[in-house]
Formats: structure tokens, C-alpha cells, sequence
């Protein structure tokens, strides 16, 4: 079945419902916190697993032992395709389902461009979009799953609070901040509003922005690929969301980027010790380094050209030319 909803993470919480094994998920360690507090308003627990120096993504090798030595302890992971990286990983994610079929598989792919409107045939039980802001292809609202036939999905009906979502944003911006853990308290943060147009109408709107989106992406990631040393651009399968670099003293290049009203954003730090224990050596290596340079049509060539010319500057001035991205997060 399709769902779609207000928001991405709401498909998430009404899967998480209707899903009745007991037992925890499985979350890479560079997430949006937002995606945890789903969780643990669904009322299920987490565990962190690193990213792999390879894929970016949730280490499945990591995934793959914590799954042989759980014995039935875990209900199921969210594998999110970092930066929207469409990886062919369908024979590790195979590996999970060999030993233990009952774990669900959520295939998040909220960065990605949704241009898949199949039900999965592969490993994952239900893959995951978002055409909300900030989003790959951003309508600014929705998101929806692609759900195979075996899950139950569960409709939420839940009451809303645009303050409720303040305040645990706040909240937990908070605990990342000063590194303590995150104690949730349950609120009316959820959005669960019906979006008021139908699934064809919500398709077509989708389709039409994301071959826009695409095109404008293009032309902005050449600019930045055409001026910033190569060495320091992440690989081309990690540049469809976004155009991330890895730099030396990455706080000084935002710095010198808003000093020029310019902007860029930080990705996210990873989420071991603040919503739940653990450690996530590899991802926070690549945190401490990557920018996320914006190409969506909130930014425009000019401004794009400007923050090229800014990171090349700051790569030669640091001497941050390494030899590649092993380098970085090995």
C-alpha cells in the first residue's frame, strides 16, 4: 500500500503502531533527532549503531552481530540513506532478514529524490519519503511510505500543538548542546492532520517538483564541483540532497560563509548519549568535518558561486587537501 501523510515521520509512528513484535529499533547514529522522538512517542526503545566509513549509512556489519547475538530482542532498524545515497545494499540488508525474518526493515529515504512509486520487492518492508521543507523535492508538507502488505498500518488520530513542537525541539536542541542525556516527556508534538488532497493529487504535485528540483540541483552542484578542489567534495553519490565538503576547521568556514550573509548548515551530531548510550566513533569523525552546502530554490547561482569561491579559499588556506574520504572517517 501507499500512505501518505502530513509528515514523514508521522508514516513512521503509524507503522510503528500497528507493528506488534516487541523489542527495540535499531537507528543510525547520524539521524535527525526528531526521527528518535518518533520512536519513543510509539513507545519503543532504541540503539545506536555507527555509520560505515564506506557507505556513510548505518554500518551493517555492526547490524548484522548486534542482530545474531539479540535473540529476538530486536523489533526491527531504520536504515536512512545519508546525504539520499541510493546504494544497492539489498544483499546486507538480506543477511538481517536471513537471521531473524521477523525484523521489520524501514528503508528511509527522506533525502532522496521520490521518484520510486513501487511496494519494495527487495529486503525492506517499507521505504520511506518526505516532501516536506528542506527535503530532496520540498512542496513544504507530506511524506509517504511504500508499505508491503504484511505490515499493519495504523492510522493515528492524535491531537497537535505547534507549542508542544516547540518546546521539545527546544528541549532536546538543549541536551545535544550541553551533551546530557534527553529525557522525553509526552506531548502533543506529532502532526496527524489528513493533507486534504488525494493520492493522485499528491503525486502529481510531487513528480512535477522533484524534475524541477532535480534540474536546479544540477546547476547549482556545478558550480560548486567546478570551483571547490576536488579533494574536498564528498563522492557524487553523496551529493543528490545537498553538496557536502569536508574540511579543516569547519566552524571558521561557516563562520566566514555567514559573515558574507551567505548560509550552510552542519549536519547532524550524532545522537549516542543523548537518546540513548553508546558510541559512534566513525560519525562523529565525519561530523566534525562535513558542510552541507545548500542547491535548493531557497539559493540561487550568484550565491552559490559566492560560497564556491569562499570554500575554495578556505581549503587552500587550511592546506585541508587530503587524499580521500577514508582519510576522514578511517
Amino acid at each position: 500500500m501507499m500512505a501518505f501523510e502530513s509528515r514523514a515521520s508521522t508514516v513512521i509512528y503509524n507503522l510503528l503502531k500497528g507493528f506488534q513484535r516487541p523489542g527495540y529499533f535499531l537507528l543510525p547514529a547520524n539521524i535527525c533527532p526528531i526521527v528518535p522522538l518518533v520512536f519513543l512517542k510509539a513507545g519503543r526503545a532504541v540503539k545506536f549503531v555507527d555509520i560505515s566509513p564506506i557507505t556513510l549509512c548505518m554500518d551493517l556489519d555492526i547490524a548484522v552481530e548486534m542482530v545474531g547475538r539479540a535473540t529476538k530482542d530486536i523489533a526491527g532498524l531504520l536504515f536512512v540513506r545519508t546525504y539520499g545515497a541510493l546504494l544497492d545494499l539489498d544483499i546486507q540488508l538480506s543477511t538481517i532478514k536471513n537471521l531473524d525474518n521477523g525484523i521489520a526493515i524501514l528503508d528511509d529515504r527522506c533525502l532522496c529524490p521520490p521518484s520510486n512509486w513501487e511496494i519494495p520487492t527487495g529486503a525492506a518492508d517499507a521505504l520511506l519519503y518526505s516532501t516536506g521543507y528542506g527535503k530532496f523535492t520540498d512542496i513544504g508538507f507530506g511524506g509517504f511510505g511504500l508499505i508491503k502488505t504484511h505490515l499493519t498500518y495504523f492510522r493515528s488520530q492524535l491531537p497537535y500543538s505547534a507549542e508542544a513542537l516547540d518546546a521539545v525541539t527546544t528541549s532536546y536542541k538543549i541536551a545535544i548542546q550541553e551533551e546530557k542525556p534527553f529525557v522525553y516527556g509526552d506531548s502533543n508534538w506529532l502532526e496527524s492532520e489528513p493533507l486534504g488532497v488525494t493520492a493522485e493529487q499528491y503525486r502529481s504535485s510531487v513528480m512535477q517538483a522533484n524534475d524541477q528540483s532535480a534540474e536546479y540541483k544540477q546547476r547549482l552542484n556545478k558550480i560548486y564541483r567546478d570551483v571547490i578542489p576536488i579533494e574536498c567534495q564528498l563522492p557524487e553519490r553523496f551529493q543528490y540532497w545537498r553538496f557536502n565538503v569536508l574540511v579543516e576547521e569547519k566552524n571558521r568556514l561557516i563562520e566566514d560563509i555567514f559573515g558574507a550573509g551567505l548560509f550552510a548548515s552542519s549536519h547532524y551530531v550524532p545522537l549516542t548519549g543523548i537518546f540513548a548510550d553508546g558510541s559512534a566513533p566513525v560519525a562523529t569523525r565525519l561530523q566534525k568535518r562535513v558542510v552541507n552546502l545548500f542547491n535548493d530554490r531557497y539559493f540561487d547561482e550568484d550565491r552559490a558561486a559566492c560560497v564556491a569561491s569562499i570554500v575554495a579559499h578556505h581549503c587552500r588556506r587550511t592546506r585541508s587537501a587530503y587524499q580521500g574520504l577514508a582519510e576522514c572517517v578511517e
